[in-house]
């Protein structure tokens, strides 16, 4: 019985990646933590730079296809997850600005009483 190559671990690690980024994406307190956010985008972005650059090591011939295949699902998670946070910070400015406005009619009319 042969152990995991290197090959097969890194395509288990990019399958994981692309799991992980697709789960961790979807939840809302990531949008808040910017830290967590760029740092899985910034891993993504490399991971995908990698599989188009060199592949996954045995993925030779008609198996290469598969390297393009992961690169590009994790561009569109790339993607999607810019996407949901300029939607996220759009929306949280609307609510801020909506907030300010309030405030200052209420500030208008304490003045004129």
């Amino acid at each position: 019985m042969t152990g995991l190559t290197v090959g097969d671990a890194a395509l288990f690690a990019a399958v994981a990646l692309l799991g992980l980024h697709h789960t961790v994406m979807r939840s809302p307190w990531v949008l808040e933590r910017a830290a967590v956010f760029w740092s899985l985008q910034i891993l993504s972005l490399s991971t995908m730079i990698a599989l188009f650059a060199v592949g996954v090591p045995g993925l030779d011939g008609a198996l290469k296809i598969f390297n393009y295949v992961l690169g590009l699902l994790l561009m569109m998670r790339i993607l999607q997850a810019n996407k949901r946070l300029t939607a996220h910070r759009r929306e949280r400015t609307q609510a801020t600005s909506a907030r300010e406005a309030e405030i200052l009619a209420a500030l208008e009319a304490s003045r004129k009483e």
